[in-house]
């Protein structure tokens, strides 16, 4: 397609970069969204829907709420075609083997997470959002995707229970935001932005950190 090999070319690097993660973040959420679906005994068309819809429901927001246009995931073939390349290896690695360890499924949740909550900020400072409504919607981004396959697969969205989960993206888009906006080059930032929401899901997860709850 023609206009998207042009718009890859003329792209500043500034969305390049925001490519570059949101498409590691596809994949990522492909892989651990189909992965999911396969623990849940889906079908094989309910795990690439599921996948699909994991991988590219955070960017969809995100590209709604800032006025975008037609979001990415819908104007350039590699997103969705991204998506549903990393379910199917999901589909073909996981149907001989159903027992998938917890970790994996965390981890690849968590790295699609950290990508999307900077490069969701990212996006949203080149639009020229102010830094509090950049840092909300990196996080929004980062939690989308898990927030549509948990009401896909009839559970209880991660961001709405006590886990380390909306906080990790939220600390990692800020990160990258106070960084940018002090002069820091935005690749490096990015890359620190996102270890840093990696590293507190993945620590949050494994020490069963929890944020407060509120009794009555």
């Amino acid at each position: 397609m023609r206009a998207e090999s042009t718009w890859a070319r003329a792209a500043p690097t500034a969305d390049r970069l925001v490519l570059v993660a949101d498409l590691g973040a596809t994949a990522m959420f492909a892989l651990e969204g189909a992965l999911a679906a396969i623990a849940a005994g889906l079908d094989l068309f309910g795990i690439l829907v599921v996948g699909f819809a994991t991988a590219l429901g955070g960017g969809i927001i995100r590209d709604m709420v800032i006025g975008a246009g037609p979001p990415l995931a819908m104007r350039l073939r590699r997103y969705p075609i991204a998506a549903l390349a990393a379910a199917a290896v999901a589909i073909a690695l996981a149907i001989p083997a159903r027992e998938i360890p917890e970790g994996i499924l965390v981890a690849l949740d968590a790295g699609g997470l950290a990508l999307f909550a900077v490069s969701g900020a990212r996006r949203a400072l080149d639009f020229g959002l102010n830094e509090i409504s950049a840092a909300l919607l990196g996080a929004l981004t980062g939690v989308g995707g898990g927030v549509i396959q948990a009401i896909l697969l009839n559970r209880v969205p991660a961001v709405l229970v006590e886990e380390i989960y909306a906080s990790a993206a939220l600390l990692g888009a800020v990160t990258m935001i106070v960084g940018v906006r002090r002069g820091a080059p935005a690749g490096p930032m990015m890359a620190l932005g996102a270890a840093v929401c990696f590293a507190l899901r993945m620590v949050g997860w494994w020490q069963g950190w929890d944020l407060p709850t509120v009794g009555y």
